[in-house]
């Protein structure tokens, strides 16, 4: 049986996103948050990930004549950018690990930082995508970790 998070525990700046959203992207925190405990190396490039999450428009997608599927590999272009793996359980009881449409994960790599490999992405999917005057294929928004209090949602597009 799929066990789902109380939308107490969800932090209001996530409720915009749908529950299985909502759910792989407290644990990926949860994960990120056990990881980066007692932090002692500074030059540990995989430490400390953000999130890239795409709602996508799937109505202006259509309307464009833009396939999901290239967009994506357009995103994935970028080093240290990967799809999240979801890890689902069939109806048969099989975990499996599928990968997001939306959710994507950005390491530091030895030449750039998450930061600016997040804004890489951005700036190419506008020059790519944006045309004035017609739909939106969707919004992108940042997610990292923070401590307590601290807004862990941005949004960029």
């Amino acid at each position: 049986m799929k066990q789902t998070i109380s939308k107490r525990k969800v932090p209001e700046s996530l409720k915009k996103f749908h529950e299985g959203t909502q759910e792989s992207i407290i644990r990926w925190y949860k994960i990120t948050k056990t990881n980066n405990i007692d932090l002692k190396e500074d030059d540990d490039f995989y430490l400390n990930p953000m999130l890239l999450i795409i709602k996508w428009n799937d109505i202006g997608m259509r309307q464009r004549n833009i396939q999901k599927d290239n967009v994506i590999n357009v995103i994935q272009g970028f080093n240290g950018c990967q799809q999240y793996p979801n890890n689902i359980t069939t109806k048969f009881g099989i975990n499996i690990d599928v990968l997001s449409e939306s959710i994507f994960c950005i390491n530091d790599t030895h030449t750039i930082g998450k930061q600016q490999i997040a804004e890489n992405i951005v700036a190419l999917l506008r020059q790519t995508y944006f045309q004035r005057h017609l739909t939106s294929l969707g919004k992108v928004y940042e997610i990292q970790a923070t401590e307590k209090g601290n807004s862990p949602l941005n949004k960029t597009i």
